[in-house]
């Protein structure tokens, strides 16, 4: 009988873990509103450094968008803009450089670099374009956006410090690309239009052609959105039903999809090199949730989040560095940080 009882408990303890799945986790983060500009309440962030150093944009008193920088416990820098009114940030890197959109004087919108207490850079056009934007940038300073051809199509591009925009080109048959994510080993991933006008994600490897990374089963179309130090890439996906999913590929392997918290809507726009990616995920009901997959398990980062305020709902994360930590947005538009335990902004060492 004792045995018997040791095996029904055993039984009864594995269904419940079973049944509590990943969601069931210990919260690991600690939230952090960003707050906003002198008079504005709106805020999001895109992108933050291994030190935490978070941008993005933020409405200023007179509601126009600007791109901002953050350090912890330091108020919001607006970065101003190119003469004109709005300006975003998309990327920083390691040395605290950033690159995003901004608007000219004549309201044209111009990708642009800005290397710490200096002001904006135009990155300028490709040869006959009008526009630009800047998505990411590396630690060796190599800049990825999209930008306007001499016919009027997106193409994306590569800036190399120093020199102009490049084309990188399209997929074959193709007439469009665009450029969101570039690592250390200067691989870039993006997306473009196939010969079949379907967009798909590809990866540029330096010296190569653009390579269409493929779809997932049964679906028709993909993005690449990130890219890590060992070629690893995240991003949207179909599936065979039409349903927007997180996918993830490895170096050699297909695409595969990343699992979903509720069967429904997902997209990974971040990935670390630890191979933690963050993205949005939507509820049969239609709410949009912050998600972390971690190690083959998806996890709402609302319910990984210790002390996060009552109405506060993380919507949409964007990107996680090497420490974990993770930026994004709430559903009432605050940009937010998300830090490990144990860890706060407060204690890091530059050269860390």
């Amino acid at each position: 009988m004792k045995n018997l009882s040791l095996a029904i408990a055993a039984l009864t303890l594995a269904a419940t873990l079973a049944l509590a799945g990943p969601l069931a986790a210990a919260p690991r983060y600690y939230y952090h509103d960003l707050g906003g500009l002198p008079g504005g309440n709106a805020s999001r962030a895109y992108g933050l450094n291994r030190f935490g150093q978070v941008v993005g944009y933020a409405y200023n008193s007179a509601w126009n968008s600007r791109a901002f920088l953050k350090n912890y416990g330091q108020t919001m820098e607006d970065l101003g803009t190119l003469g004109g009114s709005s300006s975003t940030a998309y990327g920083i890197n390691g040395t605290g450089r950033v690159v995003g959109e901004a608007l000219t004087a004549s309201g044209k919108t111009r990708a642009f670099f800005k290397e710490p207490g200096q002001a904006m850079e135009d990155l300028g056009t490709l040869e006959g374009g009008s526009w630009s934007r800047a998505y990411a940038i590396n630690h060796a300073g190599q800049v990825v956006g999209s930008a306007d051809d001499a016919a009027g199509n997106s193409r994306a591009f590569l800036k190399e410090p120093g020199q102009a925009l490049q084309d990188l080109g399209v997929l074959e048959g193709g007439n469009w690309s665009l450029a969101y994510g570039v690592n250390d080993a200067g691989q870039v991933v993006g997306v473009a239009q196939n010969a079949d006008s379907y967009s798909r994600a590809f990866l540029k490897n330096p010296g190569q052609a653009i390579q269409d990374l493929g779809i997932l089963e049964g679906g028709s179309w993909s993005r690449a959105f990130g890219i890590n130090r060992t070629g690893q890439v995240v991003g949207t996906a179909d599936d065979a039903y039409g349903n927007s999913r997180a996918f993830l590929k490895d170096p050699g392997r297909a695409m595969r999809k990343l699992g979903e918290l509720w069967d429904a809507y997902s997209g990974a726009n971040g990935i670390n090199d630890a191979g933690q990616v963050v993205g949005w995920a939507q509820d049969a009901g239609g709410n949009y949730c912050a998600f972390l997959w971690d190690k083959g398990a998806i996890y709402d980062l609302n319910d990984l989040t210790a002390d996060l305020p009552s109405g506060v709902r993380l919507k949409e994360a964007q990107a996680i560095n090497a420490r974990g930590w993770i930026v994004g947005y709430t559903a009432n538009d605050r940009a937010f940080l998300l830090t490990t335990g144990g860890y706060l902004p407060s204690m890091l060492l530059l050269g860390d």
